[in-house]
């Protein structure tokens, strides 16, 4: 099946059941015995720490600064080769604090960084064994068009997909 279809679909279903129920709790409690009103039910979990689905190439990335996915693409470089691009709006701090952030996640999964620090300020390539390098830069400010108005800046993510080789 077409992975363009298929991912879409099952995102929808693992969220079908996060919808807001107060139009079915209204009907609901006005049908509801005397026994069952005085019984209260524990708050539910939040839908997202059993449905979310991580674009990251390596499941045990996740940032520990509140951010929103604003891009996520799959282009050619300038050499041909198939990368997967992320863009992520992060909605707190500065560049700094940000960057700190990625790196030290980046670190605590295993990561190395590959390269010597940049002549581009808050940027890296960090490598992992079978995994593809993963390439990040932290702007100071947002991209073009954010999400929102509480966007304070971006992370540029960016790998090589398909059948090219990862780090030994």
């Amino acid at each position: 099946m077409n992975k363009k279809i298929l991912l879409p679909t099952l995102l929808a279903i693992a969220l079908a059941g996060c919808g807001n129920d107060s139009a079915n709790q209204a009907s609901t409690d006005a049908a509801a015995s005397p026994a069952s009103v005085a019984t209260e039910q524990a708050p539910a979990a939040p839908c997202v720490d059993n449905a979310f689905y991580s674009p990251m190439p390596d499941a045990s990335l996740r940032f520990d600064f509140p951010f929103r996915i604003a891009r996520d693409r799959v282009y050619a470089d300038d050499n041909g080769t198939p990368r997967r691009g992320l863009s992520l709006e992060y909605l707190e701090g500065n560049a700094d604090e940000v960057w700190s952030s990625v790196s030290n996640t980046m670190l605590n999964a295993g990561y190395e960084q590959a390269d010597a620090p940049s002549a581009l300020p808050y940027s890296g390539t960090f490598t992992k064994q079978d995994q593809p390098a993963i390439f990040v830069k932290v702007a100071t400010d947002p991209v073009k068009n954010p999400t929102g108005d509480d966007v304070k800046g971006s992370v540029w993510l960016s790998w090589v997909v398909g059948d090219a080789p990862s780090a030994p």
